[in-house]
């Protein structure tokens, strides 16, 4: 059985996955990729949700808004989790 979980409920594990999946939609490079994962790693789902789009363009000025509304576009969906039977 499967839970979809609200972003807020991700782990830094799952931000790191919703990462991968927007770098590779968003075709972005190796070096960019590697600075954001580092800056990222140790937040939660509830972490990345409270930020702004001006934050995120903090974080990275070229891919900030980008990522932001990549986040937004994918957050609705959630992530599946599968429930230990």
């Amino acid at each position: 059985m499967w839970r979809i979980l609200d972003v807020t409920q991700w782990s830094t594990a799952e931000i790191t996955d919703w990462l991968m999946c927007a770098v590779n939609d968003l075709n972005i490079e190796t070096e960019s990729r590697d600075l954001l994962l580092g800056k990222l790693a140790s937040w939660t789902g509830h972490d990345v949700n409270l930020l702004s789009r001006s934050d995120f363009e903090t974080l990275s000025r070229r891919y900030g808004p980008s990522l932001f509304q990549h986040l937004r576009r994918f957050a609705p969906c959630g992530k599946r989790r599968r429930l230990s039977e």
